[in-house]
């Protein structure tokens, strides 16, 4: 009948001289998808007439065999549809290109935020789909099965991707902690939510200041410590800003939060349950993510800060202070545009805390120095002081400890001496170089 009224319009378009035709006006435009609106008042109407007729049970009249025929050759229409996305997604560059929308979660009005164009356009016909699980209940069971094997089939697309973006040939450091279980629960231990992607909201007091201070000291002391263990020219930092915006579009979490409410009271309970087990991946994932970029940002710190060359020691500090600043005002304006506020603070909280130790570690290492590279130091630190707080917009104050152990060594031992009686020991006896073999 579908084809019937195609033709019909067909017809009509085309100026036919058949006067039956010409009486026949269509109410819209032959579609298999008007089944959607319809299906259900039909149904009740099929309903009504089997009950006023003697239909032999297991039998149907016509109307409901003709509007249950309509909707399977929907749900192939629509089945079709997807794969054609789908297959879409992986062959078509274009697909992971960045689409800007307006921010509904923002309160900030005329907002926007970019997300993926492939993961837009999986939403879309996600929030599609869900229109579909009332309009056709009776087919609820199939639509379920259906989103749960795009979102699926999409994190596997996502994954494949991502493997191609950071293969195992490039020892990407950032990312080869994220991925790594025991680092990723240890760190997720300092977070008083127990989740990267469950972000306090900015002014949300869940830590004190002292609180925060204790984790960002205790989670460098970690990273610093790991770090021992890896050889530098080894492992490589993400240099490209292309590449690295790629990470914040990792997650799709869209696809994720829309899972239709309800799904539970859904007679496919193993989809519904499936649908669970694939959020709880995706914010995992979202974890992993997240957490590269947390610490891709902290292995530039280390590629620039961690060792120096003793030989022209002042142009190689200088060099490596400007180095890191370009390159962390670069994230920075790179990232803000693609984070939320407290993702960005989550990714550039304690930078001050771990400079400094950095700095430390590296400074007592040194064999020589001379009053020109303390000066040089405390202007170098003053540089990165500014930069964070441009970042953060907050003072960094953690830095105050690098300039303090730098202050030191432009002391006497009696001065230093006198300073522990005063003010007690500030820093660990491994920092403490010997004063009197550097000068």
């Amino acid at each position: 009948m579908y084809d019937n009224l195609q033709d019909t319009e067909i017809k009509l378009k085309n100026g036919s001289s058949d006067r039956s035709l010409r009486k026949l006006v269509l109410v819209c435009k032959p579609a298999l998808k008007n089944i959607t609106y319809i299906f259900d008042v039909l149904k009740n109407f099929a309903t009504e007439i089997e009950s006023d007729s003697d239909i032999e049970p297991g039998s149907h009249c016509p109307l409901h065999t003709f509007i249950f025929d309509c909707a399977n050759n929907f749900l192939d229409q629509v089945n079709s549809e997807i794969n054609r996305i789908l297959e879409n997604a992986s062959l078509n560059l274009e697909s992971w290109s960045v689409s800007t929308i307006s921010d509904a979660t923002s309160e900030r009005e005329g907002s926007e935020k970019q997300i993926l164009t492939s993961t837009l356009i999986l939403n879309d016909n996600l929030k599609e789909l869900q229109k579909l699980l009332s309009n056709l209940p009776d087919y609820s069971n199939h639509f379920l099965q259906l989103i749960y094997y795009v979102i699926l089939d999409y994190k596997d697309l996502v994954h494949k991707i991502f493997k191609t973006l950071f293969d195992e040939e490039h020892y990407i450091l950032s990312i080869c902690w994220a991925k790594d279980r025991d680092i990723r629960r240890l760190l997720k231990s300092f977070f008083p939510t127990g989740s990267f992607c469950k972000l306090p909201n900015l002014g949300e007091m869940i830590e004190s200041p002292e609180e925060i201070r204790l984790r960002n000291k205790e989670e460098s002391e970690l990273l610093i410590r790991n770090l021992h263990s890896e050889e530098h020219a080894s492992w490589e930092i993400i240099k490209d800003n292309t590449i690295l915006l790629i990470l914040p579009y990792g997650p799709p979490e869209t696809a994720s939060q829309d899972i239709p409410e309800g799904t539970a009271e859904l007679h496919a309970l193993n989809a519904a349950t499936g649908l669970k087990k694939l959020a709880k991946e995706y914010e995992d994932f979202s974890d992993v993510c997240l957490l590269a970029l947390h610490l891709e940002v902290r292995a530039h710190c280390f590629n620039y800060l961690l060792s120096f060359d003793e030989d022209d020691a002042s142009k190689a500090w200088e060099t490596s202070i400007r180095s890191l600043t370009d390159d962390l005002m670069k994230m920075d304006e790179t990232l803000v545009s693609v984070l939320t506020p407290k993702e960005m603070k989550y990714i550039f909280e304690g930078l001050g805390e771990l400079i400094s130790s950095i700095l430390i570690h590296s400074v007592s290492q040194m064999t020589q120095m001379n009053e020109i590279l303390v000066k040089r130091m405390h202007r170098g630190i003053f540089t990165v002081q500014c930069c964070l707080s441009n970042i953060t917009m907050t003072r960094e104050v953690s830095m105050e400890r690098a300039r303090q152990y730098i202050q030191l060594l432009n002391s006497t031992c009696d001065e230093v001496l006198n300073e522990i009686v005063e003010v007690g020991p500030i820093f660990k006896n491994m920092n403490m170089p010997q004063f009197s073999d550097l000068y």
